[in-house]
């Protein structure tokens, strides 16, 4: 998994991701990532909402990158409260 928020300091403007490449970064379909976003547990995760362009959806790269490390500090919190020796 690459780490794109070391490449964008707090000043730099964020890139917009289509909604294809997001679904293939996460193994999802559209009708997952539709789920999600009607989805409030995972609104609580930080799940981007999507930005609309026309009829096409895209997120921030940013909000991608801080969703999906706030999934890897949701697993570890899991992992520890579950007693699980690592």
């Amino acid at each position: 998994m690459l780490d794109h928020t070391a490449a964008f300091p707090d000043d730099a403007p964020d890139q917009l991701v289509p909604d294809p490449q997001v679904q293939k970064e996460f193994s999802v379909c559209a009708m997952t990532m539709d789920r999600w976003d009607k989805d409030p547990k995972m609104a609580e995760l930080g799940w981007p909402p999507p930005i609309r362009i026309k009829i096409r959806k895209y997120r921030s790269r940013r909000l991608i990158e801080r969703f999906k490390a706030s999934l890897v500090k949701a697993a570890i919190a899991a992992r520890a409260t579950s007693g699980i020796a690592q």
